[in-house]
């Protein structure tokens, strides 16, 4: 019988750098003698490059060094899986060469440097300006001193060692991400850029970063850079001084999305904290994204605002949308309507896998307490919101849970469960005042491919419905659903997301991001 290790050693490590998980790596360095040594000297490479971090100044210094690390060595970059940018821009000023201080690089260097520069789509003037950004030290004077060019020194240096990091990563995988852009009033219209009196032209003069992100996501091919980025978390906030972390973040959430959900190999998004931006991009073109799975938490977003994100995927396979853990600036909340997410979401309806919905609380079409009604669902289609670019025939949609034939996970507050699994046609009641559950049959409504349901507040001996339609389903369950194995949040209630009405007073409520420690010896 034939014997890996019997072929030469050059086609064995050709064989291993192919190997991209690190995981992977370590597991066949651990098979034999002969594989130990041929990886000895690769793995401590790979933690060394795997994650890059561009946050805090002391981190520009290792980015640079990592850079020329990959310019003098490309192989290196194949290492990179992960890069982490975290220096949002709090403006817009054209950048200002200044030569003073600059660090120094040797002929060769120099020519690696401006040739990765090239390979970046760089060019003319501004691939001068990014090499001259690439060599600025970064003792950086204090960040409210000096001209505006000064201020934003930091943020397209931080920009420039990421873009060129990333252009030299030909395997990342994924990123976390602050916004690359600083927007304001008229960023997503050509015709209010040119009006506005920031000395800026029609073409508004971007940052390395935001420019690398919009012309490859615009049109990827024959570049050799995020062509496997896959997962993209984006950190909602601003570059501010008066970030105040008990609220809720404007921010420009589509205009994220618009710099990655094009790219070939692009999977997964996620954010936290997020309120509509109404400066932000208000639409996306439907079934144009190749973002399949969509996770937004401890969020205040209205149904209608996650209408365009849900249209825009060519296949949605998993949508995951809580609310909770920071307050509004106004105390108010966004409704979340399931007439109109069913709608959108049927769009997707043999392909949605994971359904995760956590918004009862703002879903005030239903009472949860003792003796509470239920309304008639509005259409929100009627409402006085902006027009949205909607793919035909969205609001002549019909159907229920029922209807999705690749479900296999359901996490769900037990209001919205009733209403999707009333389905658009039991939403769509004669009674404007109310929506009927008299009928429903939970286990009837439930796709059969379904293998967990996890439903959210649902307290047994508060509506005497509600315990009426879970008695039933528990009852039919097995014989109607083979495949469901697990059920949770029936004997014992799960706790419904809220947003917090007096952060002060509530403290104990308040989401906050856990800072992730990196560990040179971390997978």
């Amino acid at each position: 019988m034939a014997n890996i290790e019997q072929l030469p050693t050059e086609v064995l490590l050709l064989i291993i750098n192919l190997i991209r998980p690190n995981r992977d790596f370590v597991a066949l360095s651990q098979t034999s003698r002969s594989f130990y040594n041929l990886t000895r000297n690769e793995l401590p490479l790979r933690r060394k490059y795997r994650r890059i971090r561009i946050k805090e100044k002391k981190d520009f210094d290792k980015a640079f060094t990592i850079l020329l690390s990959i310019l003098r060595r490309p192989q290196l970059g194949n290492y990179v899986h992960h890069i982490e940018f975290d220096r949002p821009p709090g403006g817009y000023a054209d950048y200002e060469i200044k030569n003073e201080d600059l660090k120094e690089l040797n002929d060769e260097d120099l020519q690696r440097l401006r040739i990765a520069v090239k390979n970046a789509s760089f060019a003319d003037e501004y691939a001068e300006k990014v090499i001259n950004m690439v060599l600025q030290p970064t003792e950086f004077p204090w960040e409210y001193s000096g001209t505006r060019q000064d201020q934003l020194r930091p943020a397209w240096v931080a920009q420039a060692l990421t873009a060129l990091l990333v252009s030299v990563s030909p395997y990342l995988e994924t990123m976390t991400t602050s916004q690359p852009m600083f927007n304001f009033t008229g960023y997503h219209d050509a015709a209010a850029r040119a009006r506005m009196h920031v000395g800026m032209t029609e073409d508004i003069i971007r940052f390395p970063l935001e420019k690398l992100l919009i012309e490859t996501n615009a049109d990827s091919q024959g570049k050799p850079y995020l062509q496997n980025l896959r997962s993209v978390e984006i950190l909602a906030h601003q570059d501010s001084t008066w970030e105040d972390e008990r609220f809720y973040t404007d921010f420009d959430l589509f205009g994220m999305v618009s710099f990655f959900n094009r790219l070939p190999s692009m999977e997964r998004i996620g954010t936290d904290i997020v309120i509509e931006d109404e400066n932000g991009l208000d639409d996306l073109e439907p079934f144009s994204s190749n973002i399949s799975r969509i996770r937004i938490d401890h969020s205040n977003l209205k149904t209608w605002f996650l209408l365009p994100l849900i249209n825009s995927c060519k296949a949605l396979k998993e949508i995951r949308y809580t609310i909770g853990g920071r307050a509004s600036l106004d105390g108010s909340f966004a409704p979340f309507n399931p007439r109109t997410f069913l709608k959108a979401i049927l769009g997707h309806r043999t392909t949605l896998e994971v359904l995760h919905i956590d918004a009862d609380n703002d879903c005030y079409f239903v009472e949860m307490e003792e003796y509470g009604d239920h309304r008639a669902v509005e259409r929100d289609e009627n409402g006085e919101e902006p027009a949205h670019n909607d793919p035909q025939g969205l609001w002549e949609r019909t159907g229920s849970l029922r209807d999705f034939s690749a479900l296999t996970q359901v996490n769900i507050g037990i209001g919205i469960l009733l209403f999707l699994a009333v389905g658009t046609q039991g939403m769509e009641t004669g009674d404007p005042d109310y929506t009927s559950f008299d009928e429903l049959v939970l286990a009837d409504s439930l796709p059969d491919t379904l293998e967990s349901l996890v439903i959210i507040g649902y307290e047994k001996g508060v509506r005497a419905d509600f315990d009426k339609i879970i008695e039933q389903f528990m009852i039919d369950k097995d014989a109607k659903l083979p495949n469901l194995k697990r059920v949770s949040g029936i004997e014992q209630m799960i706790e419904r997301a809220e947003t917090v009405r007096s952060p002060d007073d509530e403290s104990e409520l308040l989401w906050e991001r856990e800072e992730e420690e990196w560990s040179d010896y971390e997978y």
